[in-house]
């Protein structure tokens, strides 16, 4: 084994198990087919493929010019092959680029942080598309023509300091063109001020949005397969870049930082680790799960509203709303079947003002900082609280 410092690419297919599982002939003969278009691209940019497994690919390369090169080819090969594939069939790559030491294996594996780091990359890509480091972007950055967009600072396990994460865009001579027409047209003093008028009135569509989709990006953490490959509630935690643990009379609460997800997931991350969502039935209880929430930062979702400082999303609860019940307040109860003696919300939740919610998190878009209060919402934010009996 030897050291190195490499650049490692790390790939997977968006929502593949959903894939396989409606139809896994046709999911495995688009999978063949792009790798079969992306494996020849790596090599060709001097790239090593380290490992496969299913749908996933880790690749290492000696230079990052090279590796975000190859990652923009691939995804430009596998937008044109899925141009000719029925959109429900269409499998996307999402892409992380990462430089990390790592410790290179006889058999040509790559093991290390800087793996991981890849891998957590990927993640936070869009469907189709590609996130790269801080460290990445400092190497590329005037090499290649490219449009990058800073998705955020997110943190990881066992780094101390959150990684500035970017997203790659547009690389094409096309768009070139157009970014260069737009600053000639910057010039026009008159320009700028429509600009502004026109950036404030999308800014509030773009929260509007933001609030209504699963933040973490693409479907979040790959729950079927941690529990398909995790023999204990020990390696299930392990997976995850942050879990934050505390007791409270003789039960066990784990936050969990999962990126979002899908709900019913989330049912079996807790089934798995032997308990629930949790279910709140006290002040006193609801009072410590929100002050565990916020003992490690990560937790919470942070928006920039426009003209109206920030909002705060909290962690999930066991809260859901009965299908069909009367809206915005009817039916609501805990998963686990504790009857709901106990509420929490905030000064005019539920109120469905995302369109129909029936989900419950911490949260209250009124106030400037977390607030232990509940609001309703349409998906999964950042974590999930998960009660397990002792």
């Amino acid at each position: 084994m030897t050291r190195r410092l490499l650049t490692i690419l790390a790939a997977d297919v968006a929502d593949y198990t959903r894939h396989v599982e409606a139809d896994e002939d046709t999911a495995l003969s688009h999978l063949a087919a792009l790798r079969g278009l992306m494996d020849p691209i790596i090599t060709t940019h001097h790239g090593l493929i380290a490992n496969t497994a299913g749908d996933s690919v880790l690749a290492w390369f000696e230079s990052p010019v090279e590796a975000l090169r190859a990652a923009i080819e691939l995804q430009q090969a596998h937008k044109i092959y899925n141009d000719s594939v029925h959109s429900t069939t269409r499998l996307l790559f999402r892409v992380g680029i990462n430089i990390g030491d790592v410790t290179v294996q006889s058999s040509g594996d790559i093991l290390g942080h800087g793996v991981n780091i890849a891998a957590r990359l990927e993640a936070l890509a869009e469907p189709g598309g590609i996130c790269v480091s801080q460290n990445v972007m400092d190497q590329v950055g005037g090499k290649i023509e490219l449009a990058f967009s800073k998705v955020g600072e997110h943190r990881v396990k066992n780094v101390t300091k959150p990684i500035s994460v970017y997203s790659v865009g547009d690389s094409t001579p096309l768009g070139l063109r157009l970014r260069r027409r737009m600053s000639q047209i910057m010039r026009n003093p008159i320009v700028p001020v429509g600009i502004s008028v026109c950036v404030a009135v999308m800014a509030i569509g773009v929260f509007y949005y933001a609030l209504n989709q699963r933040p973490g990006r693409g479907e979040g953490f790959d729950v079927a397969r941690l529990l398909e490959n995790a023999a204990s509630s020990e390696e299930i935690l392990s997976a995850f870049d942050l879990v934050t643990t505390g007791t409270f009379e003789d039960h066990t609460y784990h936050v969990v930082q999962t990126w979002g997800g899908y709900w019913a997931e989330f049912e079996e991350l807790a089934h798995a680790l032997g308990g629930y969502p949790v279910a709140i039935g006290s002040q006193a209880e609801n009072d410590f799960v929100f002050n565990l929430t916020l003992r490690d930062e990560g937790h919470w979702v942070v928006y920039d509203v426009p003209n109206d400082g920030k909002a705060y999303e909290g962690p999930m609860i066991g809260l859901v709303q009965e299908e069909g019940a009367p809206e915005p307040a009817g039916g609501w109860f805990w998963l686990n079947g504790e009857p709901l003696t106990f509420t929490n919300w905030a000064p005019g939740a539920p109120g469905n003002w995302r369109g129909n919610q029936d989900l419950a998190n911490f949260a209250n878009p009124r106030k400037s900082a977390p607030s232990p209060e509940w609001g309703d919402t349409p998906g999964i934010h950042m974590s999930v609280v998960i009660e397990v009996p002792n």
